[in-house]
């Protein structure tokens, strides 16, 4: 195990912020207002406070699965080394491509059960 490995670090420190952000969109959600319309992911997010509270909710626990795996991959993370600059690249193209996949499934599942 090497001390100069990234990939582990930015893991573990992603997979905490996203069990925070997880337990926000659950437990904390914000209130949903006519001002957010503008700031939303979507369009279909700030349609109505239904929509805005299960897209939050769902969010919420995709995040939390997301971030167990993440402290997963760090785990295996401390036993594999990947270089420096391997290993930076690779976590962020985790971290790119779980946050993206979180994102089409909020959408897939708006669409579902709200209807375009």
């Amino acid at each position: 195990m090497n001390g100069q490995n990234p990939f582990p670090i930015i893991l573990f420190v992603s997979a905490i912020i996203m069990v925070l952000i997880g337990w926000i969109n659950l437990k904390k959600t914000p209130k949903y207002s006519e001002d957010y319309k503008g700031f939303t992911k979507s369009k279909y997010e700030g349609r109505s406070e239904v929509h805005w509270d299960f897209s939050h909710k769902y969010s919420g626990k995709l995040f939390l699965n997301f971030a167990c795996i993440l402290f997963g991959l760090g785990f295996i993370g401390f036993f594999v080394d990947f270089g420096l600059i391997i290993g930076f690249i690779v976590a962020v193209t985790i971290l790119g491509i779980g946050v993206t996949i979180i994102r089409i499934k909020v959408e897939n599942a708006l669409m579902d059960k709200f209807g375009k």
